[in-house]
Formats: structure tokens, C-alpha cells, sequence
């Protein structure tokens, strides 16, 4: 989920080749509604975006206060400005701009940890 176009596509070219279902989003309500609508395993955000922050929006998903399909699902943070204070230790935070193989490498990681969990 980011307000950017070109992050947007970056994103989608990097997970091109491994089969994942991506789903985008232009801002923190447009993801909210497709978390609310559809079972995600893996939500990355983006935090500066219009209309509710990343950090705004994964406090919403860890306090209950969303209707998501999936409230176990794993969250990765991006920001360029830094890690939030207030993000739960239990977030992943990547700083933008991201290495193109180590976002694929941890996705992969979380990809296994949350067949293990099944």
C-alpha cells in the first residue's frame, strides 16, 4: 500500500516471478476496505500516505478496532523518513529505498513462518 504510483509498480516488479497475489491500494482507507474484504497474509505500507498513516493503520489492525479478514497476518512498515517511535516492536520496519533481494528474502522468510504456523 503506497499513495505512489512508481512505488506502487516497483513493488509489483519485484515480486513478479514469485507467484504472489498482490493487491494495491492508494492510501490507509483503500486498505483498510480491501483488508476488510479479502484474507491477506502479508500487508506492506507504506507510512506517509493520505487520509490515514501506515502506523495509523496497523494500530487500528493490532487494537481490534478493523474488521479484517485476517488480523494474524504479518505487516512490513516502510518509511524513508525512519522507524516510527510508536511502531510495536513486533512490526518489521524497512527503510525506503529498499534492497530489491532483501524484501524478497524476508517476504520469502514470512512466506515459510506462516506455512509452519498452518
Amino acid at each position: 500500500m503506497d499513495d505512489e504510483k512508481l512505488v506502487r509498480s516497483a513493488l509489483k516488479r519485484v515480486f513478479r516471478k514469485c507467484n504472489y497475489e498482490i493487491a494495491e491500494a492508494l492510501d490507509g482507507l483503500e486498505a483498510l476496505q480491501k483488508l476488510e474484504s479479502d484474507f491477506f497474509d502479508l500487508l506492506i505500507t507504506d507510512n506517509d500516505m493520505p487520509n490515514k498513516k501506515g502506523i495509523e493503520l496497523i494500530q487500528d489492525i493490532l487494537e481490534g478496532k478493523t474488521a479484517i479478514k485476517n488480523p494474524a497476518h504479518a505487516i512490513i512498515l516502510f518509511s524513508g523518513k525512519g522507524r516510527p517511535e510508536n511502531l510495536p516492536p513486533e512490526i518489521e520496519f524497512m527503510e525506503k529505498p529498499w534492497e530489491d533481494e532483501k524484501l524478497r528474502q524476508r517476504v520469502k522468510e514470512i512466506e515459510m513462518q506462516l506455512e509452519a504456523q498452518k
